[in-house]
């Protein structure tokens, strides 16, 4: 299996990184399309792609959009990242949990922002009541007396 890195010219430390949880994620190669040409915007995506990482700076939005829609058909999941590595291993490490989740059969299928969100506040979104209208209509009703 392999792994797409999509953009940057220097992606060597990126490569490190995926190189880290290369058996977690089943990937044994990792290839890379550098973006400046006009025709890696026509290039398809491999079948046996696990996992694609698009460095958005310097990358045509056409590529970006030529690559997420094929990632979208094949069911590869995509992270995004800047110029720098930073985020990755959280990210790469947030996806071999949710791969390891999916073979679970009592899987908890939150998605990510419900988790960080969790994380941030302490309180699970799913348990806090929605309110439709601003200023919450609980606010806003006379009280009963």
């Amino acid at each position: 299996m392999n792994a797409l890195i999509v953009g940057g010219d220097r992606v060597q430390a990126i490569r490190d990184e995926v190189a880290r949880f290369a058996t977690q994620l089943g990937v044994q190669r990792t290839e890379h399309w550098a973006g400046r040409k006009a025709g890696d915007a026509r290039r398809t995506v491999s079948a046996r792609t696990r996992v694609i990482i698009v460095v958005c700076k310097r990358l045509s939005h056409e590529l970006m959009r030529h690559v997420r829609t094929q990632a979208e058909e094949m069911g590869v999941p995509v992270i995004y990242c800047r110029n720098s590595v930073a985020a990755l291993p959280d990210e790469l490490q947030f996806l071999v949990s949710k791969q390891l989740e999916a073979r679970t059969p009592a899987a908890d299928h939150r998605s990510r922002s419900d988790i960080l969100r969790r994380s941030t506040y302490g309180v699970d979104p799913h348990e806090i009541p929605h309110y439709s209208g601003y200023p919450f209509r609980a606010e806003l009703q006379p009280p009963v007396v």
